[in-house]
């Protein structure tokens, strides 16, 4: 699909919910995307033959933070870009976990500018799969899921939250389009 103008659009959603499946179907029809930060850091810790960095949350959340900000900097503000979570996303975890969410990073999400945060619903538990990079439990994620839209909310992007039914990928990718297109 062509469009006429650029957006800078977030996918989310709790975990499991189907954003890096989303990301890569947009990205085989050649969108730019941003993959998410956390898995790209676990999965090189464990490749390693590390710890799972979340054994760490503080210093965790500040690499996947800091490394969200660097590329979403270098974006081309005339390019659609699709990026799998968004600054925000990441702030979240510092409330799950209890800790204080650094003022520089509160202040950087206030500064994100997103078009479209398009917000997966969260799969049924028997749809919900665990591994070693996704960790949490099906309940810890829903609640990470109903969290996460709050706090979106909670920052004004209300009005640009789009849910996206659970379907196929194939199915959300078109409805996502879909979505933009009516925007133009």
């Amino acid at each position: 699909m062509k469009f006429k103008k650029a957006y800078r659009c977030v996918v989310t959603g709790g975990p499991g919910a189907g954003k890096t499946t989303t990301i890569q179907e947009l990205n085989k029809k050649g969108y730019l995307v941003i993959d998410e930060v956390a898995r790209v850091i676990v999965e090189k810790a464990l490749s390693e033959g590390k710890e799972h960095p979340a054994k760490n949350r503080d210093k965790f959340e500040k690499d996947i933070m800091h490394e969200q900000i660097k590329r979403e900097r270098v974006l081309d503000p005339e390019t659609i870009a699709f990026l799998d979570r968004g600054i925000i996303d990441g702030l979240i975890y510092y409330e799950l976990d209890g800790l204080k969410s650094p003022q520089d990073l509160v202040e950087f999400s206030k500064q994100s500018s997103y078009d479209v945060i398009f917000f997966l619903d969260f799969p049924s538990e028997d749809a919900y799969v665990q591994d070693e990079i996704r960790y949490e439990t099906y309940e810890e994620a829903l609640k990470n899921s109903v969290v996460l839209e709050r706090t979106y909310k909670d920052l004004g992007y209300s009005s640009k939250i789009i849910k996206v039914p659970y379907m196929s990928v194939s199915k959300r990718v078109e409805f996502i389009l879909e979505q933009l297109l009516g925007l133009e």
